[in-house]
């Protein structure tokens, strides 16, 4: 599963490119925040994390 990170001032674009150009199984989208490297989740409100299931062929 691929998960992209997406800064909040860029969240709509993006995701209405990721939505136009790709078939998708499913789609799970979550308000993740900020991320450090350790890969804990210290706020809510910085970044949106987009995961898609790309269908197989």
């Amino acid at each position: 599963m691929k998960q992209y990170y997406l800064p909040q001032e860029l969240d709509y674009h993006h995701l209405r490119l990721c939505l136009d150009n790709f078939e998708v199984d499913s789609l799970y989208i979550r308000d993740c925040g900020e991320i450090h490297e350790d890969g804990k989740y210290p706020g809510w409100d910085k970044l949106t994390c987009v995961k898609i299931l790309k269908k197989e062929n």
